[in-house]
């Protein structure tokens, strides 16, 4: 199994965020587009390559760094492949939060 997330249930690589409980609901479904790093630089002066991430995600998480509306903390995965991606990850980027439409 992998991480709980704060809304007990498994965080989804790729696929669950964390996002500030005071603003967001729990649970919400959102639509996420940044650029998400593909590989480590081979030395200082090299750029990174990233590649574009647009995805549906879900608000499963929160964290005592992600505070206010800007900030957004994309859960990677685990293993060293996933840590080296989410230690680089620091992009600008765009949260759509999707809320049902309610007719009465």
């Amino acid at each position: 199994l992998g991480p709980i997330g704060s809304i007990g249930q498994l965080l989804t690589p790729m696929r669950s965020v964390a996002l500030d409980p005071s603003i967001y609901p729990a649970g919400m479904l959102a639509f996420v587009s940044t650029r998400i790093p593909t590989q480590i630089a081979s030395n200082a002066n090299a750029e990174e390559s990233s590649k574009q991430f647009n995805a549906l995600v879900l608000n499963h998480d929160s964290g005592a760094a992600i505070r206010g509306h800007s900030r957004v903390d994309l859960f990677t995965g685990r293993g060293s492949e996933a840590a080296a991606v989410a230690g680089r990850l620091n992009q600008a980027g765009r949260l759509w939060m999707l809320i049902p439409r309610v007719r009465f």
